[in-house]
């Protein structure tokens, strides 16, 4: 287990792991010029405050866990995985999101993902789970389409559970390949329909 009841805050890369136990950061972590990286094999990754990184945040659990916290913001790319648990997040912000949820419930849920239109080869925001249920959806910057992808976990085209998007805004548009769910809902507020 690893618990940090007050701030991070170094200019360089943190990384924080176990094989098993929690990983408890009760305020910020904050990396100006580097990268976070959080990795529970098996345990649950509490984030109080926020993550903040100059480049890359990962924030991960390779077997059984929940990650619970506030805002996860990279100037990079912000990566949230886990494989077996629930993720409770306020905002996951960055160049790029990437959001994948192998066994989760009902309960997950995401308020706020903010990322680039970048128009670049990948997507711009990559959602995978069995319950996907975001509140906003938003092209924060770029001139481009926005590139969306959105699966079933173990990369099975089928959403199982439920798939909702409250608002989805994006100034130049949005495409999404393609959608497999069992029920979904998804509002654009912006862009190109």
């Amino acid at each position: 287990m690893i618990t940090f009841g007050r701030d991070i805050s170094v200019t360089e890369n943190v990384e924080l792991s176990t094989e098993k136990g929690d990983i408890t950061v009760g305020h910020i972590v904050n990396a100006d010029n580097g990268m976070v990286h959080l990795d529970s094999g098996d345990g649950n990754v509490l984030v109080g405050k926020d993550i903040t990184a100059g480049e890359d945040v990962t924030v991960q659990n390779t077997e059984m866990g929940s990650i619970n916290g506030t805002d996860i913001v990279a100037a990079g790319t912000t990566y949230v995985a886990l494989t077996r648990g629930d993720l409770f997040l306020n905002l996951a912000e960055g160049k790029a999101v990437l959001v994948k949820m192998e066994d989760n419930t009902e309960a997950s849920q995401v308020d706020k993902i903010l990322a680039e239109a970048s128009g670049g080869a990948g997507p711009d925001v990559v959602l995978t789970g069995n319950y996907i249920q975001i509140g906003s959806l938003t092209a924060k910057e770029g001139d481009a389409v926005f590139h969306l992808t959105a699966m079933g976990p173990n990369n099975q085209r089928l959403i199982g559970g439920n798939f909702a998007v409250e608002n989805l805004s994006a100034k130049n548009g949005t495409q999404m390949p393609q959608l497999w769910v069992n029920g979904g809902y998804m509002h654009v507020d912006e862009g190109n329909r």
